[in-house]
C-alpha cells in the first residue's frame, strides 16, 4: 500500500513539473468587449438575378470595417453590361457624399470623425448601374 502512495506520488509530481511554463516571455493580456451592436451581419437578396448580399460591418476607433459577401458574383473592373454575368463592384457612399467605387468584398473606411454616420453599399454592374435589390445603409456612430 506504502509503494502504491509513494509510486503514485513520483508520478504526479513529474506530470506537474513537467506542465511548467519554461518560457521568459511576457503574457500578454487581452480583452475583448462583448458589444452586441459592434459587429452586425445584414442580408439582401435579388430574386430575379439569384443574388445574394450579405454585408457585415465592425467599427475600430475612427475605422470602419466592411466586408461584402455576393457568391457566385466577380468584382471586377472590367466594362461591358454584365449584370447577367454577375460581374461589376461596389459603390459606396459616406453620408450623402458622392459614392466611391470599391473593387474588392472587404475594406475599410479610415479616419472618420466621431460621431454619427450614415453608410451605403450598392452593388453594381461593370457599366455602374446598379443592380437592383442589392443595396444595404446602415448608421455607424464613431467615439
Amino acid at each position: 500500500m506504502m509503494k502504491n502512495r509513494i509510486m503514485l506520488s513520483t508520478i504526479t509530481i513529474a506530470l506537474l513539473s513537467g506542465c511548467q511554463w519554461d518560457h521568459d516571455e511576457k503574457l500578454q493580456q487581452v480583452v475583448v468587449e462583448s458589444r452586441p451592436d459592434s459587429f452586425q451581419a445584414m442580408e439582401v437578396t435579388n430574386p430575379a438575378q439569384e443574388l445574394s448580399m450579405t454585408v457585415r460591418h465592425m467599427v475600430t476607433n475612427n475605422d470602419i470595417s466592411v466586408e461584402c459577401y455576393v457568391p457566385g458574383f466577380e468584382f471586377t473592373k472590367g466594362e461591358g453590361k454584365s449584370q447577367h454575368d454577375k460581374k461589376g463592384y461596389l459603390k459606396i457612399s459616406v453620408n450623402h457624399q458622392k459614392p466611391f467605387p470599391v473593387y474588392k468584398a472587404a475594406f475599410v473606411i479610415k479616419d472618420l470623425a466621431k460621431g454619427n454616420h450614415h453608410i451605403r453599399v450598392s452593388l453594381v454592374d461593370t457599366d455602374g448601374e446598379k443592380i437592383d435589390g442589392l443595396e444595404k445603409q446602415f448608421f455607424v456612430q464613431v467615439r
